[in-house]
């Protein structure tokens, strides 16, 4: 796959010792069809750069391979968790990294209409916002791996 979002990702396969592994193009391919969706382009050279190990990069501590994301008891444990945690999304989205069961997660929007769509996080509420909220982190994928990598290339230099 030729790549035209991630460059910097792509130049920075390795962050404190851990390094990102990717999946095929043939298996982004299956898990669309599986799904009946289609990935942006950007997010789609994120799994073939790191789609089955994001290494050193400073994501959720939970599950984020597109195997383990793609499985089915973690499909049901997603569901479960949007509606038991009362997560307010109404459009389809695609998880890249959660942490405790889906009651916090990094997504994308499926229905953007851009190769390099914005990256959001869901995080716990309060009483006033509710059980979780939505929060915008980024205007495209491309600046949130890219401030992501600075961020973690900064962790394993200073350890915070």
């Amino acid at each position: 796959m030729e790549i035209k979002y991630l460059k910097k990702l792509e130049n920075n396969k390795t962050i404190n010792w851990d390094t990102i592994k990717g999946v095929s193009d043939s298996e982004i391919k299956t898990v669309e069809n599986r799904f009946g969706i289609k990935f942006p382009l950007a997010f789609k050279e994120y799994l073939y750069l790191a789609g089955d190990s994001s290494g050193g990069l400073r994501l959720a501590d939970g599950n984020g391979s597109l195997t383990v994301l793609t499985k089915d008891d973690v499909r049901k444990k997603l569901e479960k968790a949007t509606q038991e945690f009362q997560i307010p999304i109404k459009r389809p989205f695609w998880v890249f990294s959660e942490k405790d069961g889906f009651q916090q997660f990094f997504f994308i929007y499926l229905d953007e209409n851009s190769e390099n769509p914005p990256v959001w996080f869901t995080t716990y509420g309060d009483e006033e916002d509710g059980p979780n909220v939505i929060i915008k982190l980024s205007d495209t994928f491309s600046e949130f791996i890219d401030d992501l990598i600075d961020r973690s290339i900064l962790f394993a230099q200073r350890g915070y």
